[in-house]
């Protein structure tokens, strides 16, 4: 059996649909610096309860505290998941550092939000040069411009342009539910 939270292969082989089949340990390590370990749950300035990093749902309660372990198993069920919707959503090939930026926005959005996006529309119709603009919509939470998404969908935008994320991170905590850019709040 394998360590849930053993880090992925640095590049993993794609599968035949030529995607990646799990995101990266360079992508894990990029979602955890956006996603910071907070052991207690708290919630995020969308309001949503949230603990770990970044984990959200139904098992998140007031007061909870977790282990940094534990942190590490819910982030690598949670990113398998999220791993999992981008593979359903996208059609087309992508690189390593690609699937891993959708994986990482995916995580932040939901999949949900993913699947409906026009980020997504426009990449399954080969308009790939248009996802780090269509990631730059997404910077709202609780209806109010949030800078760490801002910088997070800038270096998002970076990893699916370049293969690398430089820049700073704003050391805030992460919005579990970010406003859609087409509708409006």
């Amino acid at each position: 059996m394998t360590d849930p939270t053993a880090p992925a292969a640095s590049t993993p082989p794609p599968t035949p649909s030529g995607l990646p089949s799990v995101i990266s340990a360079a992508g894990v390590a990029f979602v955890r610096r956006w996603e910071h370990l907070v052991p207690t749950a708290y919630r995020c300035p969308a309001g949503v309860l949230t603990i770990g990093y970044g984990h959200t749902g139904p098992d998140v309660h007031e007061g909870d505290v977790i282990t940094s372990s534990r942190a590490d198993i819910l982030l690598a069920q949670d990113l398998a998941a999220s791993s999992a919707a981008v593979r359903q959503a996208v059609t087309v090939p992508l690189r390593q550092p690609q699937f891993d930026a959708l994986v990482s926005f995916t995580f932040n959005v939901g999949a949900n939000a993913f699947a409906a996006s026009t980020l997504l529309a426009l990449l399954n119709q080969g308009q790939g040069d248009a996802v780090p603009a269509q990631l730059a919509r997404w910077i709202h939470g609780g209806g109010q411009v949030l800078p760490g998404l801002v910088a997070r969908r800038h270096a998002e935008g970076l990893l699916w342009t370049t293969g690398f994320a430089y820049g700073p991170c704003i050391p805030v905590p992460m919005p579990q539910e970010v406003d859609h850019p087409d509708r409006p709040q």
